[in-house]
């Protein structure tokens, strides 16, 4: 069987989300595909939980080997795939039952589309339900909308998207360098060669816990998603991308390129206010942010209003981490 869609999922570790992540890809109405697992250097059961379920479904690939970092695993996964579809989904999270038909139904409706991601509902480490779309949430789903999102934060949710295997070659796929927002460097890339799509339909349960990024390092995170927009400004003026031979991103690199410090500041405080909207117990927070964002509005120095946003900052992420399990 040629799969029509190939899944890629990094893990290391995978834990007690392993096998129901799996079993979400396995169980989909859409039964010509492949999942392709890449165990990035596990030390735990993930090996063992590999083993058994690839012996019962030849559709699932593993790809075993030593530990080097979740962006070249992905690369690796999407390097094995063999369907000219290929989709995402994180270890620790759920696609629903329709996921990936619902998606290649989108490609194949528009061939000019590249990229295509949908909704999610939101859940903790316990499987208890932190937001779903609903008023006051609707995420864009036009490629009009999409585009202006993706040039302030990240409308994609890195869990729900299926792009076109071809368009991923064509801009040189995931950057190591970008990490941890290798993603929306990679849709802003992608933007560039064809048209974005979203489904309004929840597609995935999206887990949301302290082990991850966003979480354990906000300012990385930040910083290299500041840096990826940052190279598409360029490239949208003409100008060469000035990621394309770096190692790592980091604050030393934004300022070489002229980014105020404030800016990476201001995208440590969307994070999380994005995030808190998703937490029990941070609303608190939320509104002291605000009053601080405010505060350290244009009138203040530069430098006032950079040592204001990450006072703030520092305080409501060790907050945050707390309420989640």
């Amino acid at each position: 069987m040629v799969p029509r869609v190939s899944v890629v999922m990094p893990v290391r570790d995978g834990g007690r989300h392993l096998e129901p992540a799996v079993r979400s890809v396995l169980d989909q109405d859409l039964r010509e595909l492949e999942l392709v697992v890449v165990d990035d250097g596990s030390t735990d059961g993930t090996p063992g939980v590999l083993a058994r379920l690839s012996a019962g479904d030849p559709r699932l690939r593993v790809l075993s080997r030593p530990p080097r970092g979740y962006v070249d695993a992905l690369r690796d996964g999407v390097d094995a795939a063999r369907a000219d579809v290929v989709a995402r989904l994180d270890a620790d999270d759920l696609a629903l039952p329709s996921r990936l038909r619902r998606q290649l139904e989108v490609l194949d409706a528009d061939p000019g589309v590249v990229l295509v991601g949908a909704a999610v509902q939101e859940v903790d480490g316990q499987d208890r339900v932190l937001r779903t779309p609903g008023p006051g949430w609707s995420p864009p789903t036009t490629d009009a909308e999409l585009r202006a999102a993706l040039r302030t934060g990240n409308p994609f949710t890195h869990s729900t998207v299926a792009f076109r295997r071809a368009a991923y070659v064509q801009v040189g796929g995931y950057r190591p360098a970008l990490r941890p927002s290798e993603d929306s460097d990679l849709w802003l890339r992608l933007s560039e060669v064809g048209r974005l799509a979203a489904l309004p339909e929840v597609l995935v349960r999206y887990r949301l816990h302290a082990g991850q990024v966003s979480v354990r390092d906000p300012h990385q995170m930040a910083v290299a998603a500041v840096a990826a927009a940052v190279a598409g400004e360029h490239r949208r003026d003409g100008r060469p991308d000035p990621l394309a031979d770096v190692g790592r991103v980091d604050d030393g690199l934004l300022a070489a390129l002229g980014v105020p410090a404030s800016r990476v500041a201001e995208r440590e405080v969307e994070l999380l206010l994005w995030l808190s909207r998703h937490s029990r117990g941070l609303h608190v927070h939320q509104l002291r942010l605000q009053a601080l964002r405010a505060a350290g509005g244009s009138t203040q120095p530069a430098r006032a209003r950079v040592q204001v946003l990450r006072q703030a900052g520092t305080a409501a992420w060790a907050a945050l981490r707390r309420t989640l399990p």
